[in-house]
């Protein structure tokens, strides 16, 4: 049976921009008659019906998106995944009836109770902090979304981006929880946090490149050899693939096994030296993300 709610928010699952961008909502909507559903590309997408829903940090193709409008009053999508984003553009400029407005870096499609607004230069926090007006009152929500996003888009244009990431990523991700965090002593702990996660992130180096730039642990794919590590912690991914990529030159691949969904995880990073994009990789593999940061899953390792 559909779940049935009089909002039901959607959100990328694992992430802390989507944690965030569900965060906003709650701080608005609440749980009363509320349902949050965390959700990771590749898996199918969640039965639900009602009066709003919200789709954030993430989205589906248009065909799936149609069906969710015939079963609510109002869908709002907001994203700024280029894969996604691109999809979505062409797939609505294929169709029939839609409203497209492009302006920069952002679109917005409409048709009759779909708003989608997609924009790759803010974070899936920003587009729904914005969509709400700021309408949910003061607290830590706005430097919640600023730090987030300036880590998620790799910008780091704030110096105390990196302790909150950290501080955060040891933080019970609870809407509670968040609720009654002090930036300042999310500063001071993901300090602590930062400095033994770059110790171990060091360790792992030293296993996985070797002092000329040889890969020492790696898989072969249509892109060439590529360096790919089995790797559980989440907190460090990014930082450690994008040393990987400053080492090698190349794409730098991690995976771990989803006991629960019994698939293989990937996460694929770049850097503008790359030779080819993370997004390019992924895509290759059925999956997708941001031109330098993207993923996919299999039921076989690579």
């Amino acid at each position: 049976m559909p779940n049935t709610q009089d909002v039901t928010i959607i959100y990328h699952a694992s992430c802390l921009d989507g944690f965030c961008s569900a965060y906003v909502l709650w701080m608005k909507h609440g749980e009363d008659f509320t349902e949050y559903l965390p959700v990771h590309y590749g898996q199918p997408a969640p039965e639900a019906q009602g009066n709003q829903l919200y789709i954030v940090d993430f989205s589906y193709d248009l065909e799936v998106l149609e069906q969710y409008a015939r079963n609510f009053d109002q869908v709002v999508v907001l994203d700024h995944h280029k894969s996604a984003v691109e999809k979505l553009i062409t797939q609505a400029k294929e169709a029939t009836g839609y409203d497209i407005q492009e302006s920069g870096q952002e679109t917005i499609i409409q048709k009759h109770k779909l708003f989608i607004k997609l924009n790759m230069e803010k974070s899936g926090a920003r587009l729904t902090w914005e969509f709400m007006n700021c309408s949910m009152g003061s607290g830590n929500v706005e430097a919640l979304v600023q730090y987030t996003e300036d880590r998620d888009l790799w910008n780091w244009k704030y110096p105390a981006t990196i302790n909150v990431d950290r501080a955060l990523r040891a933080t019970d991700w609870n809407f509670g929880v968040w609720a009654e965090l002090d930036i300042s002593e999310l500063i001071d702990k993901g300090k602590v946090i930062n400095e033994y996660l770059a110790h171990k992130i060091k360790g792992i180096l030293k296993r996985t490149v070797g002092e000329d730039g040889a890969i020492l642990t790696g898989v072969v794919t249509p892109f060439g050899f590529l360096p790919c590590l089995n790797n559980t912690h989440g907190d460090i991914i990014s930082d450690l693939l994008h040393e990987i990529c400053n080492l090698t030159g190349k794409p730098a691949m991690s995976w771990f096994y989803d006991g629960v969904a019994k698939k293989y995880r990937y996460s694929i990073r770049s850097t503008a030296e790359c030779y080819i994009k993370a997004r390019t990789v992924a895509e290759f593999y059925n999956g997708g993300g941001h031109e330098n940061a993207a993923g996919f899953e299999r039921e076989l390792m690579l």
